[in-house]
């Protein structure tokens, strides 16, 4: 007769145990590996902004004489000269962008000297503080390490960080930031673009009801195009911008593209637009974070073709390049490879059902098929 044999449940508990045990061990090795191999890489990337940094001021240095860094200069985003005049002062203030390709610091404080990185500088990246200490960069509380500018005043919208941008926006303290000024922002897999000063002024027509907030107060708009879409997938405009898939897309999908600090604080704005030739529609109201352009915050013109165009305003940037009907260079949108392109307005065409209003590759006014793939290049509030 055979006798089947088996595991007993004793025996089974005791393996459970010696693999638990193993796992308690093993685990924080393993964690600890994880956590250096992160630290290494954010280390790493430290010096390689860094190095690209100072690279940046030699070669601006070789190429003009006249140009020195100032002494304990703090950089942010961007490497600032002063050029001397020829009694040895100061005159001019020059800003270089830093081409730098990796994981870009989540905040620094860099202290030039002699066009090197200073000790006392810190630099924070992917949330691992390091401080600059006797030419070696040695790891510090990340919390220790705040931007110098994220407490001043606001100073130039190209250099501040995003805290202050957005402090001085919410307390209304903007006029540092000049209309048509420029910022790079890196969007989550597109990549990095400008944001521009679109409008920097509240009129009195704006505390109107029913009137549009998309060209009130501080807007900001991409200078180019930072993606292509279609207003929708079939040829309509029925039920205008609040219907369109791609106000879906910008205030979900592209939303959580920016750097959260930036997400966090976009504003709803109230967005007027206008509707199509379908019969009974009007114009329509709603809230958005994120929201393209109408016709009339472009050229700030009258037309039939928009229904909404008493109800917004020429925004700031266009009306001082002086962007009209007939005058549209000033319009003209790229994308990342140089190349113009027309771009989505959020204005239906009121007498076609399947038309938006478009900004052409020449800047001028044009009725495109609302399933068509053009370029976007959006606006938002802080």
């Amino acid at each position: 007769m055979n006798k089947k044999s088996g595991f007993t449940l004793i025996e089974l508990l005791a393996v459970i145990v010696i693999l638990a045990v193993i796992a308690l061990i093993a685990t924080p090795l393993i964690m600890g590996v994880i956590d250096d191999a992160r630290k290494g890489s954010a280390k790493n990337g430290a010096y390689g902004y860094v190095k690209a940094l100072e690279n940046t001021i030699a070669t601006e240095m070789i190429k003009d004489t006249t140009i020195s860094p100032e002494a304990n200069q703090t950089t942010v985003g961007q490497v600032v000269f002063k050029k001397l005049a020829n009694d040895g002062t100061t005159s001019t203030t020059d800003g270089k962008t830093i081409n730098y390709k990796g994981t870009k610091p989540d905040r620094h404080n860099l202290k030039i000297v002699n066009g090197a990185v200073g000790n006392d500088s810190c630099i924070v990246v992917l949330g691992y503080g390091f401080k600059m200490e006797n030419n070696e960069w040695t790891e510090m509380n990340a919390e220790n390490c705040v931007s110098e500018d994220s407490s001043n005043s606001p100073v130039s919208f190209a250099n501040d960080s995003w805290e202050t941008i957005i402090t001085a926006a919410h307390s209304g303290n903007t006029s540092a930031y000049k209309v048509g000024d420029t910022k790079e922002i890196e969007l989550t897999d597109l990549g990095t673009f400008k944001l521009r000063v679109a409008n920097n002024s509240n009129p009195t027509e704006c505390n109107t009801p029913g009137f549009s907030q998309s060209a009130c107060g501080f807007v900001l708009e991409f200078e180019g195009n930072v993606t292509q879409y279609a207003m929708n997938s079939t040829r309509t405009n029925i039920g205008g911008w609040p219907a369109s898939e791609v106000r879906t897309y910008l205030n979900g999908e592209f939303l959580n593209l920016l750097p959260e600090i930036v997400k966090n604080n976009v504003k709803d704005t109230v967005t007027i637009s206008g509707h199509g030739a379908t019969a009974g529609e009007t114009n329509f109201t709603s809230t958005d974070k994120i929201y393209l352009l109408s016709s009339r915050e472009v050229w700030g013109l009258n037309t039939s073709s928009d229904t909404a165009v008493n109800e917004t305003r020429q925004l700031d940037y266009y009306q001082e390049q002086g962007v009209t009907s007939t005058n549209y260079s000033g319009a003209i949108k790229k994308y990342a490879s140089g190349s113009a392109s027309n771009w989505l307005l959020r204005s239906p065409v009121s007498n076609y059902t399947g038309y938006f209003i478009c900004v052409g590759n020449s800047g001028s006014i044009t009725n495109g098929f609302a399933d068509l793939t053009r370029g976007v290049s959006p606006a938002f509030r802080l």
